[in-house]
């Protein structure tokens, strides 16, 4: 009898191995590393809006002439402060074996769990096919992307379903200062005076406290130059923010030499960068500055205490050479000269009547003497 035992074993074996599962028994899983990502949305980093999720799908236990195909997808959606914005986030994911390659992958008995990736890059972003758009840049911290990944299964054997798993993706907290101002040459003479209106915007996700620095205003106030800044700092400064300040350098009466310079204008952060401990962002302008020699002459205005070189005492000037002062009493030159010519006419008149009436045969004749004027 014992012989007999053998071929049952065998058969019931067999049997075992080729029963199929129940309706959704089967054990498709869909797993990722962590359910918490971060994701650089810093303009200046050039991995800005890339990033790798790392999962797999394990088809679980199939039976002898089992197989199940199981094909996956992703939406992002993003949010603010909680509520939906509307947008989605664009990414594509894949299973790691290029040798299948895709988002599809046949699973057979004895086969193991498959490593996948969801790959957000905006360099592989496609606007006339893909859904969504890349992460963007300048996120505030109170923005997420929420991701689910969705693995849909049917195959040989066994029921068709899919399984989800989900995972929250925040933007990176980042320090960026922008500084602007005009940075094209420019040269200085005496008396010149240069205004800049600088602009410092906050790019990045966290309130920050700025400062100006600027180091050559030093250098040339000791030049005799005047120079201000109307705002050194600005704390607090929200993101997306913009302050402005003011510089103003005014050229003395004399510059005694040419000279080439450097104008060069520093904003910066109080936070450190906790590697370098420099700070966590700096942006810096280099405007060329050209100091021409040249000079300004102001003529001087008399005043009461000057003195001259022929004359002493202003109030009782001697006459000297170049300096004929007038004696006292005496009119204007051409005052004097009408007056002298206007007594000879009169003099002149009365002349002429006096010789007309003293004139003829000495006769008493009363019209003897009339002119015609």
């Amino acid at each position: 009898m014992r012989s007999h035992w053998l071929p049952v074993l065998v058969v019931m074996g067999f049997i075992v191995c080729s029963i199929r599962l129940p309706d959704g028994a089967l054990g498709v899983e869909a797993a990722l590393e962590d359910d918490t990502y971060y994701i650089s949305v810093d303009p200046s980093d050039p991995e800005q809006g890339k990033l790798d999720v790392h999962g797999e799908i394990d088809p679980g236990q199939l039976g002898l002439g089992q197989t199940v195909s199981v094909s996956l997808s992703v939406e992002v959606h993003e949010l603010k402060g909680g509520q939906p914005t509307g947008r989605m986030w664009h990414a594509e994911v894949f299973y790691d074996d290029d040798a299948v390659g895709g988002s599809s992958k046949l699973f057979k008995r004895n086969d193991g769990p498959e490593p996948f990736t969801v790959r957000f890059d905006p360099s592989v972003y496609n606007p006339d096919i893909d859904e969504g758009i890349p992460v963007p840049p300048g996120l505030s911290e109170d923005v997420e992307g929420r991701m689910v990944v969705t693995a849909s299964y049917t195959g040989t054997g066994v029921p068709s379903g899919e399984t989800t798993v989900t995972a929250v993706i925040y933007p990176e907290l980042y320090h960026l200062i922008n500084l602007t101002t005009p940075t094209s040459p420019v040269s200085l003479e005496a008396g010149d005076r240069l205004i800049y209106s600088l602009s410092v915007k906050n790019a990045g996700n966290m309130e920050e406290n700025v400062n100006i620095d600027i180091p050559l205003m030093d250098y040339l106030d000791e030049k005799g130059f005047e120079t201000s800044l109307d705002t050194y700092r600005y704390t607090d400064l929200r993101p997306g923010d913009t302050f402005n300040s003011t510089l103003i350098i005014k050229a003395p009466l004399e510059i005694e030499e040419d000279e080439e310079l450097e104008l060069v204008i520093s904003a910066y952060t109080d936070a450190d960068d906790p590697e370098t401990l420099e700070p966590a962002s700096t942006s810096e302008i280099t405007i060329d500055l050209t100091l021409r020699r040249s000079r300004i002459e102001i003529p001087e205005t008399p005043t009461d205490t000057d003195t001259d070189s022929d004359n002493e005492n202003p109030y009782n000037p001697t006459p000297g050479p170049g300096n004929d002062i007038p004696a006292e009493g005496m009119s204007n030159p051409i005052l004097l000269i009408i007056g002298v010519s206007v007594l000879a006419f009169i003099l002149l008149l009365l002349a002429f009547f006096i010789f007309r009436r003293g004139g003829g045969d000495g006769g008493d004749d009363d019209h003897s003497s009339l002119v015609r004027i």
